[in-house]
């Protein structure tokens, strides 16, 4: 699979890639990436239900219970955009493995909170790590061949929608039959970062850094050692020794080729181009819309569960 790039001493990453086509190797960095979409899910959902039950134990006010959620999406409105950056500066494995030992370190302390307020730092510490999902996403980009990056999305969404099953079902077990009082929301809490520290186990063990990155920022030889391990794990042809690997050009919209914009450059030309800043806007309101929907559901049903159990219980029903 790997031949058409023998007749070519310069090559890019996705050349090779793409000549080398989806198998084990992909299906490996796949099946991790997919982990990391669970625990994402799995640290975000808990919230709705640990507020409600910490509610009740606790005695809260309905101002300090919105504090608790707050706290942690006021960090991931910093942490997405962060991680980003931190990525394309130290690696897109290294950013995932830094965020997720934050994320498992943090989220243990959250177990282990003496009280609300020191709850409330430990869930603003974790959430600033809590942007690995923009990792992921150009990680799939430039792990997978293009006609199978579809792939990677999909079962990236799979995971994060069987990530947030995982809290509830925990919380049946562990939450539905415990008595208000006592330290079960600890071992709750412990439980949901589980996945988090299989991720990172998983990324230093199995996940290769990306190779397009490698070659961006000056480490060609590495990337090509990364290739040549995907290579043979899916079992093509050995690349030949001649081979170097050269940097993606960046494309314009007609196809030309354009010199590699800086970060502010990048900004400023999707303002000056209408029909860009029409998608992104689109995609914003998209996200927005999705995301106020998901979060504000669960949220809103847990609050309803409560309400109507204290009313069956205020009407003496049992």
């Amino acid at each position: 699979a790997a031949a058409a790039a023998e007749d070519k001493s310069e090559v890019t990453t996705t050349e090779l890639i793409t000549n080398m086509g989806f198998g084990p190797a992909q299906w490996i960095q796949c099946s991790v990436l997919w982990l990391g979409w669970f625990s994402e899910a799995a640290e975000i959902f808990i919230m709705p239900i640990l507020s409600t039950r910490l509610y009740v134990q606790w005695q809260l006010s309905p101002s300090l219970e919105a504090a608790m959620g707050a706290c942690s999406y006021a960090g991931f409105a910093v942490s997405y955009p962060l991680w980003g950056v931190i990525a394309d500066r130290i690696g897109r494995k290294s950013a995932l493995v830094l965020a997720s030992v934050w994320v498992t370190a943090w989220g243990g302390a959250c177990a282990l909170a003496p009280g609300l307020y020191w709850l409330l730092a430990f869930r603003l510490m974790y959430s600033l790590a809590g942007g690995v999902v923009n990792i992921i996403f150009p990680f799939y980009y430039e792990l997978l061949p293009p006609e199978w990056r579809w792939f990677g999305f999909v079962t990236g969404g799979l995971g994060f929608s069987v990530g947030g099953l995982y809290p509830i079902v925990l919380a049946y077990f562990l939450l539905s039959h415990a008595p208000p009082g006592g330290n079960t929301w600890r071992y709750y809490i412990a439980y949901t970062t589980i996945p988090s520290a299989l991720f990172v186990l998983l990324l230093c063990l199995v996940v290769e850094e990306s190779p397009r990155f490698l070659v961006s920022v000056g480490n060609p030889e590495r990337a090509l050692a990364v290739i040549r391990r995907m290579a043979a794990l899916n079992r093509c042809p050995p690349l030949p020794d001649h081979i170097t690997l050269k940097r993606e050009e960046e494309k314009g919209a007609a196809g030309e080729s354009r010199p590699r914009l800086t970060l502010l450059e990048s900004m400023l030309s999707i303002v000056r181009d209408p029909h860009l800043l029409l998608v992104i806007l689109c995609i914003l309101a998209f996200g927005l819309s999705t995301r106020y929907t998901i979060y504000g559901l669960a949220y809103v049903k847990t609050e309803l569960l409560f309400l109507d159990g204290a009313t069956r219980g205020g009407g003496g029903g049992g």
